[in-house]
Formats: structure tokens, sequence, C-alpha cells
């Protein structure tokens, strides 16, 4: 359990991290989701632009990363994005 807490507190701290280096998640992935959604066809919100980068970082998981800090750094992005999501329900 110990090892968990920390990789929280570690997606805690690349969030707030982020959030100083690109502002608020809410007007970026509005922005994601009209460049993106036209390609696919569809009208595309900020909830599902942050899980399409979830979809993102699971793909690269599933992928095998044998590099044990780049797959840290997959899941702490991957549980992010999650939390993002959540940010941007509209």
């Amino acid at each position: 359990m110990r090892e968990a807490s920390a990789l929280l507190t570690e997606c805690k701290r690349v969030l707030a991290a982020r959030h100083k280096q690109y502002g608020e998640a809410l007007p970026v992935h509005q922005r994601m989701g009209a460049l993106i959604g036209p390609q696919l066809g569809i009208e595309m919100t900020a909830e599902q632009a942050a899980l399409a980068m979830v979809q993102l970082k699971m793909a690269r998981i599933a992928g095998g990363i044998k590099n044990k800090k780049v797959l840290k750094d997959t899941i702490i992005d991957a549980v992010n994005y999650l939390v993002i999501s959540w940010e941007c329900r509209e």
C-alpha cells in the first residue's frame, strides 16, 4: 500500500506541475475535442478528449513498456488524464 500511496502523491505533484505549466485542463481539452471530433465525424466533449488520452496511455502500457521509469510515468499520465476527464465533465 505504501507504493500505491507514493504513486498517488507523485500523480498529484505531476498534475499540479502540468496545471502550472499549461493552465486549466478544461479549455485545452475543449480545443482538443473541437480539433479531433470533426476528423472522427462526431462532436467530442472535453471529457471524451481526456478519455482518449487515457486510451493512448493504456495502448502504450498494453504494448509492453520495458523501462520501469517510463512505465511509471505512463501510469501517472493515465491516472491524471482520468482525473482530468472527471474535471471536464459537462
